[in-house]
C-alpha cells in the first residue's frame, strides 16, 4: 500500500473467497502502471477490466487502498451478480459493479462497516 501513496492511488479492494475486485483512482498514468503491474503478477489470473471511468472526484480519496471482506458479507456480490460474478462479469456490468462497491463502502448494503486502512495525510 505504501506505493499506492506514492503514486497517489486511491481506491477500493472487496475481497470474496476466490477472487479481488479493485477500484482505482488516480492519475491516469499512475492507474495504468499499477495495472499493467497487476496483470504481470504470477499471483493473478483472470485479470479484466469492467469499467473505465474519468472523473473529477475520487470516491476513496483519502486512502490508500479502502478494504471490504466479502467472505464477512453473506455473500452479497453472489446475490447481486450470480453465483459465477467473479467469473462472469463484463463491461455491460461495470456501471452496476461500480454502484454495488459505492454501496458497500457508504454502508448502504447491510453489511459491518468496510475496514478503511492506510489514511492518506491530509494535504
Amino acid at each position: 500500500m505504501t506505493r499506492n501513496a506514492v503514486q497517489g492511488i486511491t481506491g477500493y479492494l472487496y475481497f470474496d473467497s476466490d477472487a479481488f475486485i479493485q477500484e482505482i483512482e488516480g492519475i491516469q498514468q499512475d492507474v495504468e502502471a499499477l495495472y499493467a503491474s497487476i496483470r504481470r503478477d504470477t499471483r493473478h489470473s483472470s485479470v479484466r477490466t469492467v469499467l473505465v471511468q474519468e472523473t473529477d472526484t475520487r470516491a476513496f480519496g483519502n486512502w490508500t487502498m479502502a478494504f471490504h471482506n466479502g467472505n464477512q458479507d453473506g455473500g452479497l456480490l453472489k446475490q447481486e451478480f450470480g453465483d459465477d460474478a467473479c467469473a462472469t462479469l463484463t463491461e455491460d456490468d461495470g456501471e452496476r459493479l461500480l454502484r454495488f462497491l459505492r454501496e458497500l463502502s457508504i454502508g448502504h448494503r447491510d453489511v459491518s462497516p468496510v475496514a478503511q486502512t492506510d489514511r492518506m495525510e491530509e494535504a
